[in-house]
């Protein structure tokens, strides 16, 4: 399907550009070498996970301090213990536990900061952001007048649909106008029985919780 081009049988131009291509796939194999060998920056080059890409958009409404941690955290680059020792030949440990403070270690894996409710803490942070925002939706939706629920309209064999008005998009929240919210933070939650009864411990990464 696509015919094979010689050197011998080529015009000028045209061999100019195999060589030209030929240099380039030489040039970009030994940039990959050398960035397969480097420890830290060359990590990617080892991932088998999906490829994550910024927008502009995501990129221009991030800070610079959360897009350079983001960057610095997915190549492993952040300033932690396992890193200080390799860059200027310390001996640095976990400040918290005295293990090696690898960037997986200080996010998930030290076991003093999860029997001190740190990464429980950070959790409920990132919970009571989220929270805040539903809690706000549904408290608009429980002031707007409640909609009927909609019905299917089946039409015979050989009659046609009868125009209807355009209703407008519906949402999870459709149906009921006294939503509330209920989220696990400060240990003020009981779960209803209709939805977990059980005295079994719940453990998670991010801290242990009984429910």
């Amino acid at each position: 399907m696509n015919p094979r081009k010689y050197f011998g049988s080529s015009t000028k131009k045209e061999r100019r550009t195999m060589v030209v291509d030929t240099v380039r796939e030489a040039e970009e194999d030994r940039r990959r070498v050398k960035m397969a060998s480097l420890g830290k920056q060359g990590a990617h080059t080892r991932w088998e996970v999906p490829e994550k890409k910024l927008s502009h958009r995501e990129i221009i409404s991030t800070s610079e301090t959360s897009l350079k941690f983001l960057v610095k955290a997915v190549y492993d680059l952040l300033p932690t213990p396992s890193n200080i020792e390799i860059w200027f030949d310390g001996e640095e440990t976990c400040n918290l536990c005295g293990g090696i403070g690898t960037l997986t270690h200080i996010l998930s894996s030290c076991k003093v900061a999860l029997n001190q409710g740190r990464y429980t803490w950070r959790h409920d942070q990132v919970l009571r952001q989220i929270a805040l925002y539903v809690e706000a939706k549904c408290k608009n939706h429980n002031k707007q007048p409640r909609r009927e629920e909609k019905k299917i309209q089946f039409v015979k064999a050989g009659e046609k649909r009868a125009p209807t008005q355009k209703s407008l998009p519906g949402s999870y929240l459709d149906g009921a106008i006294d939503w509330q919210l209920r989220t696990d933070l400060d240990g003020n939650i009981k779960f209803p029985t209709q939805v977990a009864d059980t005295n079994k411990e719940a453990r998670y990464d991010l801290g242990i919780r009984k429910y």
